[in-house]
């Protein structure tokens, strides 16, 4: 029964071997970065592009970003954690469900983002719907796909992989933001750099629990699908750090606590 909670990569990588697991790591962070790269400057040339026709500006946006998810998605080599999702106990149950209260009052702000988003003029939806779509397939692909499968082969060998994990891509998800400070203020910029970090918690947490990514892209995709994705500062704008910090702190720490546990409770089933 034990082995139907191995690592999912097992049935593609010799986790036992070192060599083998080495390679794979390196070749993951590897395509990690270069994807990464292509998603990011891949979107300011289009846009530097000046493509004035509408629909083929969204086409051309769709083949490269779909091309990009696809490279993360075949280098990953599983979207699913472990060969059998790991039933969760009671206590996990419990903090779920805090998790889930205290990220109430931005559940209820995001969905009068999201009407507002589908009262937007034709044009202006449709562009939105599909960056909002593109990126959450990106995004979740190439940090809850494959760096996290890199660094929890990487780990594979602490007992505590899953957690640190979890935080590594967590904060690198964050900080990878700091590449918008070509285009919007320095506050903004380290807002979202907050604000994504979070979500790299949940994100990954939600991965944890349903042992796959869908949910993950879905709940990414509804975050931002708001008007101000296609807008010239997509961070917290003037809103002071201290606020953003004292709003998502509460968020990060019950994120993290089911993290924890989620571990734990995979070392007292594992041993």
């Amino acid at each position: 029964m034990q082995n139907n909670y191995e690592l999912a990569l097992s049935d593609f990588i010799e986790i036992d071997n070192e060599n083998s697991r080495r390679h794979n790591v390196l070749t993951m962070l590897l395509a990690t970065i270069i994807l990464n790269i292509a998603y990011v400057f891949g979107q300011r040339i289009i846009r530097l592009a000046h493509i004035k026709e509408f629909w083929l500006h969204q086409l051309v946006l769709i083949v490269v970003l779909a091309l990009i998810a696809f490279c993360a998605w075949k280098f990953c080599r599983t979207t699913k954690l472990l060969i059998t999702r790991l039933p969760q106990n009671k206590v996990q149950i419990i903090w779920g469900i805090v998790l889930v209260v205290v990220c109430l009052p931005f559940i209820i702000g995001n969905f009068g983002q999201t009407i507002t988003a589908l009262r937007l003029p034709g044009q202006k939806l449709i562009q939105v719907f599909i960056t909002a779509v593109l990126v959450a397939f990106v995004e979740e692909l190439l940090f809850r796909g494959l760096l996290f499968n890199a660094v929890i082969l990487l780990l594979a060998k602490q007992k505590y992989r899953f957690f640190w994990t979890s935080i590594i891509t967590a904060v690198l998800f964050g900080l990878m933001h700091l590449v918008n400070l070509s285009h919007q203020p320095l506050q903004s910029t380290l807002g979202q750099v907050i604000v994504a970090a979070t979500l790299g918690l949940i994100l990954a947490f939600l991965r944890l629990a349903t042992n796959n990514i869908s949910w993950g892209i879905l709940l990414h995709f509804w975050i931002d699908f708001k008007p101000i994705l296609v807008a010239k500062d997509v961070g917290t704008g003037t809103l002071p750090l201290g606020v953003v910090a004292g709003v998502f702190l509460p968020l990060a720490i019950a994120a993290i606590i089911c993290l924890y546990l989620y571990n734990r409770h995979y070392v007292k089933v594992m041993a």
